[in-house]
């Protein structure tokens, strides 16, 4: 493997590790309420994407997947 491709993703995975401990730290300090607000954020997201590729029918890929 070239070094400067293997100094890069070394380089890659150093920032990785830095970033998931930072969103670890930022995740530990956030309230239920915050935590629950961006789940359901995500689920409209996932949501509205399945919609949009199941395309027109009876009931959309929402209706088929209920979360509480």
């Amino acid at each position: 493997m070239d070094k400067q491709i293997a100094e890069m993703i070394h380089a890659y995975s150093r920032a990785e590790g830095f970033f998931e401990a930072e969103r670890m730290e930022r995740l530990a300090r956030m309230a239920p309420e915050e935590a629950r607000a961006m789940f359901n954020d995500l689920c409209q997201a996932w949501e509205a994407v399945a919609d949009r590729q199941a395309g027109p029918g009876p009931a959309g890929a929402a209706e088929n997947r209920k979360v509480n």
